[in-house]
């Protein structure tokens, strides 16, 4: 007699936010295939033969990439932050190949973003984490620099100063945890890719307009403390 489990067994892998073109997704074709699996791919508006067949997109990015194999009981799966891999009842085959999806997968990471806890990838939490920081900071800030000096804002307290510079700092710092925490899943290849001014142009952006409120805040706070 045969003995199964009421309820299967999973292996699941969480990946993290990505930057991926598509060699990468090619890539993750192969592997599935490789496997002896016959696999089906989808994105947020298409049903694929291929990955290939992005190229014949006008898009350059997609929001989704799903790839289902074994009627779905083998899924790797590329939503708008991070993803994962999922299979149920993996055999030891299986559990190879999902360590080689996950380690394709691990080189497309962000930089940075395999420091941050699991529950916290998405991009509203990542954007009020920013923020939380930036206000803790900024507090920080204000009531070592109100010790020293003479240090005065509407309502003459460190904890409304550190107010003022929080909400200044809150849409940038927002910004940027969303922009960070969000995948990038490319229609072309590296080969195809555009000049570096041109594919960092949203990130200099951001930091521009950090900048700006940064000198803003510094010249403030110099002529406040003359």
């Amino acid at each position: 007699m045969t003995l199964r489990a009421i309820k299967p067994r999973t292996l699941t892998i969480r990946l993290a936010p990505l930057s991926m073109w598509r060699d990468d997704m090619e890539r993750i074709e192969s592997i599935i295939v490789g496997a002896g699996k016959e696999v089906t791919i989808t994105t947020d508006s298409y049903v694929l033969d291929k990955v290939a067949d992005l190229g014949k997109m006008k898009e350059k990015r997609i929001r989704k990439l799903v790839f289902e194999a074994n009627e779905g009981r083998v899924r790797v799966i590329f939503g708008a932050s991070g993803g994962s891999i999922t299979i149920f009842e993996p055999s030891l085959r299986e559990r190879g190949m999902a360590a080689e999806l996950e380690e394709v997968s691990r080189r497309c990471q962000k930089i940075g973003s395999s420091w941050m806890p699991v529950v916290a990838r998405t991009p509203l939490r990542v954007a009020g984490l920013s923020v939380a920081l930036v206000a803790f900071l900024a507090y920080l800030f204000w009531s070592l620099a109100s010790l020293g000096s003479k240090l005065q804002v509407p309502g003459e307290g460190s904890s409304v100063g550190a107010v003022w510079i929080a909400l200044l700092l809150s849409i940038p710092s927002a910004a940027f945890g969303i922009l960070w925490s969000t995948n990038i899943l490319r229609t072309g290849t590296r080969s195809e890719a555009p000049t570096w001014l041109r594919r960092n142009s949203d990130a200099l952006v951001t930091n521009a307009i950090v900048s700006a409120v940064f000198l803003v805040i510094g010249y403030w706070v110099g002529k406040v403390s003359e």
